[in-house]
């Protein structure tokens, strides 16, 4: 089971993990669960470039449209665009963080989106 907040009434509602569809149980709103599918578990190490500045990281999922990752420093601000090169994964692309958050002192993990920014 999982929670998500329904985008049209938002309210709160459980889904049962791994359906690829679920309906607002409130107003009935349907909803396609892109992330069900294609999301896999990988630790790599590589390195990500903001601005001009190579900063290691480590892979800790991905799928076709974005990726999580983890790294120590200092957390990425929400829409920032990095550029990421996995070579293991033959991933060479623009990004932008969606989110972050706090995991230890000094580390962080954000998930990404991949764009097409250049």
């Amino acid at each position: 089971m999982a929670i998500r907040i329904c985008p049209q009434c938002h309210q709160a509602f459980y889904i049962v993990a791994g359906n690829d569809f679920y309906s607002c149980y409130h107003c009935e709103y349907s909803l396609l669960n892109r992330r069900s599918r294609d999301r896999k578990s990988v630790l790599i190490d590589f390195t990500f470039l903001l601005g001009k500045k190579k900063m290691p990281a480590k892979t800790t999922n991905y799928s076709h449209n974005g990726a999580q990752i983890s790294y120590k420093g200092q957390p990425l601000p929400l829409n920032t665009f990095i550029y990421i090169n996995i070579d293991e994964l033959n991933i060479q692309k623009d990004a932008r963080a969606v989110w972050t958050k706090k995991i230890g002192r000094g580390k962080f993990i954000t998930g990404l989106k991949f764009s097409y920014k250049r």
